[in-house]
């Protein structure tokens, strides 16, 4: 089975269902539909995610790093990982930290995170600023997450809400 996945800017991309399957909300969302429309990712980022979801669907996959020993990320991720992760802009890259955690694909939020990470390593916040501008997009508000991801996210945080400071 193949499903047609259709960005917000209207761009098509096919899936097996194999890759699909890499994540828990599309497998769900695409029950019995030949097509998903994903009105919050765009054709970019769309893309993007249908290559990393191609590939993992192929190989298991990678062990990220918990730690960064350097900002040189190519000793440190998988061949695959380091060449998907290091072209995109660093707006597409926020960009596919909110698509890792609208589609569930905890990898591949990670994976673009250490990304970012590894830039700011060692930088002063004004070399940061000066780099990522203010095209970065926001991130989902709650209420545009699915329900399990919000629920997910709540019990593995070790911030108990009595510690919350207002």
């Amino acid at each position: 089975m193949t499903v047609t996945l259709k960005s917000k800017d209207g761009k098509e991309f096919s899936l097996s269902e194999e890759a699909l399957n890499l994540s828990k909300y599309l497998k769900e969302k695409a029950k019995d539909k030949k097509e998903l429309v994903l009105d919050d990712v765009n054709g970019e980022t769309l893309a993007l995610v249908v290559e990393y979801l191609n590939h993992y669907s192929k190989s298991e996959l990678s062990k990220l790093p918990t730690e960064l020993k350097s900002a040189d990320l190519k000793s440190q991720l998988s061949n695959f990982d380091y060449k998907f992760i290091s072209p995109p802009s660093f707006e597409t890259t926020f960009y596919l930290i909110n698509a890792g955690l609208l589609l569930n694909l905890e990898h591949l939020h990670d994976l673009a995170c250490i990304k970012i990470a590894a830039f700011m390593r060692d930088k002063a916040p004004d070399e940061i600023n000066k780099e990522i501008d203010a095209d970065v997009p926001p991130f989902y508000e709650d209420e545009k997450l699915p329900k399990e991801i919000i629920e997910e996210t709540n019990e593995s945080s070790d911030v108990k809400e009595e510690n919350i400071i207002e």
